[in-house]
């Protein structure tokens, strides 16, 4: 099996099997995560730069497909072989 840990550039050990988690940092740095984007709302964020140019009717309505899609990806990183 081949190792799948390494050191992030702030010198913490991260296994790649780690769960992904809604609320982890989209953008850590060093141990603690004080503030910004949770890779939620990242996910979120790029989804909706592609839906706005969609047809959808009510902002409400790309805002809720965003979302939709941001904790379907979350979902399918936590999946075995992604």
């Amino acid at each position: 099996m081949a190792d799948t840990a390494f050191t992030n550039r702030n010198g913490k050990e991260k296994n790649m099997n780690e769960e992904t988690k809604s609320t982890d940092a989209a953008f850590p740095v060093g141990d603690n995560f004080g503030g910004g984007l949770t890779k939620r709302e990242y996910f979120a964020a790029a989804a909706l730069a592609s839906l706005i140019t969609q047809n959808i009717s009510t902002y409400e309505a790309v805002a809720h497909e965003a979302v939709r899609i941001a904790d379907e990806l979350i979902v399918r990183l936590n999946m075995p072989n992604g």
